[in-house]
């Protein structure tokens, strides 16, 4: 029994670690097991054909069996063989930081952090040994969080250091494993496209280290999933650590007061992604240094760069000061003036939207100079005197003060990505629409899947509608339900929406099991996007239908049936039917205190949706009781400035204004939308819609001319919010979404009742002729049956 262990041994030991296919560690080693087997068996045959059968018909019949044995297994080596080196010819292509040769280095070899994306500093020139010797990476200052790095590493699994950009999240992550983990392999792969490359390697290696810096590089459709983080990291026979950076803005996009703004595929792309990072233990830098920290620098007096940024720490952070952050955003700004570098700073600004449009992987320079033509055209190209490409290339790649440059090169020749101390500056302009179809146009098919999310999540429905087009054209997963999904939220064509989810489900069930999860989700979309589009009726059908194979094949206790157990008390109660809505409301919500406890966020949401059939059914005062509570346990659960806390505030303040206090409400709208404004921003789409909200209710407390002109401001900021691609149509769309809009038919009371009181509240403030009047009649007049008692100047 010991000769196939030897054997297989001894294929570990000759190919590598290129050798791997993406299996299990057994079944990895089964290919070789059974070369080994063979080379063995054929010895043996000869062996016992020689004891057993004399003379030269010895020899003749051993060599017949040893031919026919090898016949059976050389096409599996063979393909064994080939697959080991084409993994092996593709991984040096595939990560950074390798050898000139090619070979994976211990993290000992690693001396110049900047190779894995360490920001420079300004460079001090060195005498050693006779040879000048540029340093430009200053002395590593321990930060607070130093020692939770060191136990998290030490633990091993998966590590995220989180912070702004250029708040040392790479040097701690770098210097911690060099102290730490000098004899690990390290493997960084080069982007999202090379996971699958660096896979066999991963499990090659007993001790590695898999560097994923800028980790929403690696998130999305081909990346990781928890699955495959499992594969990584192994059951614990190997000692392998994910090490991760992520910026500040890219974790918050995962943070839970994103979740209500998502939904559909984006909302299944979010959730695999925030289940990716629920694995991690997360250490987060802080941009801003700390007193001790501050004083620790002050330690190292023979840096002249460390010593020169402390006098700026006032605004900014050391580390930022140290890459020269600041300096090189206004290196940016101030290139754009008249006969400085405006055609460079025209490259940058492509590079920067590139990354905000979801396409973090380098950018060819060809796509750039493109894209930078739009950007010279809009501020007067001619009167900006642009300097010739070369020379705006040179300028964008040079690095500023000694550090990094506005345009970084990336390990394929010629593509560039952004600096992305710039990427989160606040301020920003929209993404012009020219700027989402070229990139359109140029991406792949996965790129384009990425860029739909992304212009989703910024409510530009028409280049997510284009996107996730191009990407279901070439049958990326999920890329249809996308884009049914993009054409229904954004107002386009809610019908065709759900044709084509009737058609994606038909399809998914005559080509695979009906009752794959993949199908169960499509038929829930089917579902929603059903009822959305005026059909509530059926939509509870689909929804029964649903959840009776849900419960079948996935439990009834699974988060997924739960859910749709919701979304189908939810649509019985948009359709008026309360005592029903109310009898599964009950029912669910003792079966999420069983399954999930009494603090989960579905169990919170099923309470808030309690509260609001109450409300709907009359009891206003009973309602605003419970949504009191509600309130009080999602802000002691999810924290004060959470979306859910903030909706429960906003149905309550909606309870009080109908009671018949519209003064009340409006305050309690006001303070609401100071708080979202502080939480989410100024321009984002809750914060917008509660200033409608307070408005509305300003005009309702007696005071219409007040109201009209902060109705004035509110779309101003909307349309610059919005972008220069923006219409009225779309802020008409999301007042009305925001009002429950889901256009129902004309039977549905509650719905068609508040769709009436914002069409009157707007035809009141802004006049018969205003263009969001024409708009929004248009809007109920394509979802809402029309009444004999309606005419045009009702609705």
């Amino acid at each position: 029994m010991s000769a196939p262990v030897v054997a297989t041994q001894w294929g570990m030991w000759m190919w590598g670690y290129g050798m791997w296919e993406v299996r299990p560690y057994s079944e990895r080693l089964r290919g070789w097991t059974v070369l080994a087997g063979a080379v063995l068996l054929g010895v043996g045959v000869g062996a016992v054909s020689t004891v057993w059968v004399p003379g030269p018909a010895a020899s003749a019949v051993g060599s017949v069996l040893a031919a026919a044995v090898f016949g059976l297994v050389s096409s599996r080596g063979k393909t064994l063989l080939d697959r080991s080196s084409k993994h092996r010819d593709a991984l040096p292509e595939q990560v950074i930081a390798a050898s000139g040769s090619g070979r994976l280095r211990r993290i000992r070899e690693l001396d110049d952090p900047i190779a894995l994306r360490v920001h420079p500093a300004t460079p001090l020139e060195h005498v050693v040994n006779g040879h000048s010797v540029l340093d430009r990476v200053p002395p590593y200052v321990p930060r607070d969080v130093q020692d939770q790095l060191r136990k998290a590493v030490t633990r091993g699994g998966f590590v995220l250091l989180s912070g702004d950009s250029t708040a040392g999240k790479t040097r701690a992550a770098y210097e911690a494993i060099r102290a730490l983990l000098p004899d690990h392999i390290l493997i960084a792969p080069a982007g999202r496209e090379s996971l699958a490359t660096i896979l066999p390697a991963v499990l090659e290696h007993r001790r590695c280290v898999v560097w994923l810096d800028d980790l929403e590089r690696f998130l999305g459709h081909g990346g990781l999933t928890v699955p495959m983080v499992g594969r990584l990291l192994g059951e614990g026979e190997r000692q392998v650590i994910l090490l991760a950076t992520l910026r500040s803005a890219e974790f918050d996009r995962y943070s839970a007061r994103e979740e209500p703004t998502l939904s559909g595929p984006d909302h299944e792309a979010w959730r695999t992604a925030r289940e990716v990072l629920d694995l991690a233990q997360v250490v987060e830098i802080q941009r801003r240094w700390s007193p001790a920290e501050l004083q620790r620098a002050r330690s190292y007096t023979d840096d002249p760069r460390i010593q020169s940024a402390l006098s700026q720490t006032g605004q900014f952070g050391l580390a930022e000061v140290l890459a020269a952050g600041p300096e090189l955003a206004k290196d940016w700004r101030n290139a754009w003036r008249p006969g400085a570098h405006p055609r460079g700073a025209a490259l940058i600004a492509a590079a920067v939207d590139c990354r905000r449009s979801g396409q973090h992987d380098p950018i060819k320079v060809e796509l750039l100079t493109e894209l930078a033509e739009h950007y010279l055209s809009a501020r007067g190209e001619a009167l900006l005197r642009p300097e010739p490409l070369t020379e705006a290339l040179a300028w964008a790649t040079t690095p500023s003060h000694g550090t990094s440059s506005l345009l970084l090169p990336s390990s394929t020749d010629g593509c560039y990505l952004a600096f992305d101390y710039l990427i989160d500056l606040p301020g920003l302009d929209s993404i012009p629409s020219t700027i989402w179809d070229t990139l359109i146009e140029h991406a792949t098919p996965q790129q384009a899947f990425a860029i739909g999310d992304a212009a989703t999540q910024r409510f530009q429905f028409t280049p997510a509608i284009a996107a996730y087009r191009k990407a279901a054209d070439h049958h990326i997963a999920n890329a249809d339900v996308a884009w049914a999904n993009a054409l229904g939220y954004g107002g386009s064509d809610e019908a065709m929406a759900v044709q084509m989810l009737e058609k994606i489900v038909a399809d998914r069930e005559r080509r695979h099991d009906p009752d794959t999860i993949g199908t169960l989700r499509a038929r829930y979309y089917l579902a929603a996007r059903t009822g959305y589009s005026g059909h509530r009726l059926h939509a509870v059908e689909l929804y029964t239908q649903l959840i009776a194979d849900q419960q079948h094949l996935l439990g009834p206790d699974h988060r997924h049936t739960l859910d749709t157990r919701l979304d189908r008390a939810n649509t019985i109660m948009g359709l008026g039917d309360y005592t029903t809505a109310m009898a599964e409301f009950t029912r669910l919500l003792a079966e999420q205190l069983r399954v999930l406890g009494a603090d989960h966020p579905d169990t919170l949401m099923t309470r808030h949706c309690m509260a609001n059939c109450v409300g709907e059914n009359g009891d206003l005062q009973r309602a605003t009781e419970l949504l009191a509570t509600v309130v009080a346990d999602r802000e002691r659960v999810l924290g004060p400035d959470h979306p859910e806390a903030f909706r429960s505030r906003t149905l309550a303040a909606q309870f009080t204004g109908a009671a018949g206090d519209p003064a009340r409400a409006a305050e309690m709208y006001h303070q609401l939308a100071c708080d979202r404004e502080r939480a989410l921003g100024p321009n984002h789409r809750h914060t917008l819609c509660t200033r409608y909200d307070y408005l509305r209710c300003i005009a309702q407390a007696g005071n219409p001319d007040y109201a009209a002109e902060l109705l004035d401001a509110l779309l101003t900021d909307w349309r610059r919010a919005l972008g220069p691609n923006s219409s009225t149509a779309t802020i008409a769309y999301v007042i009305l979404g925001d009002a429950s809009f889901h256009g129902l038919p004309s039977d549905e009371q509650p719905v068609r009742r508040e769709h009436m009181e914002v069409f009157t509240t707007l035809v009141e403030l802004l006049g018969p002729e205003h263009e969001m009047i024409k708009e929004t009649q248009r809007l109920l007049h394509n979802r809402l049956p029309t009444r004999p008692e309606e005419t045009d100047s009702t609705i």
